[in-house]
């Protein structure tokens, strides 16, 4: 990353993506580690994206620093429950609600409105309990109202 490739965000505060941004999937999250391993300066929807997987994806009480950060979905997902995708919504509800509390917390007034968060919905579930894997697509929606799909790859404990 040169500094000619910050002058798009100048004047933006930004997160250090440490993933790989999928851009050919309108806006996705594809693969939240790997990549180069440079990492990368985000603004906007992306920052917003990766700042709701990241929230999404960790367990509540995992993190000593702030242990009520987190949601409930991964716990599920390694609980062996989830054989439908209608287990997989019920899961999902308790979590959005956890997700959109937490990202309205880390929201400052400054923040611009592709940078703050306006819903949190389930586009879509694929549900392989045999493969042990699930796949959820989550389409956050900022306050600008831009939609902004993440695919979410969720391993399970298959029954």
């Amino acid at each position: 990353m040169t500094p000619t490739d910050l002058l798009p965000l100048a004047g933006r505060t930004v997160d250090l993506a440490l993933g790989d941004l999928d851009r050919t999937g309108a806006g996705a999250l594809a693969v939240l580690a790997g990549g180069d391993g440079r990492g990368e300066a985000v603004a906007g929807p992306l920052k917003l994206a990766g700042r709701a997987a990241a929230t999404l994806l960790t367990p509540v009480g995992s993190l000593r620093f702030d242990p009520a950060r987190g949601t409930g979905l991964l716990p599920a997902a390694f609980a062996g429950g989830w054989r439908t995708a209608a287990d997989v919504a019920r899961t999902f509800a308790g979590a959005r609600l956890d997700l959109l509390r937490q990202l309205r917390r880390l929201e400052t007034a400054a923040d611009p409105a592709d940078e703050r968060v306006g819903d949190v919905t389930l586009g879509g579930v694929t549900v392989d309990p045999a493969a042990g894997a699930v796949a959820l697509v989550v389409v956050l929606t900022t306050a600008a109202g831009t939609p902004v799909p993440l695919l979410v790859p969720v391993p399970v404990t298959p029954r």
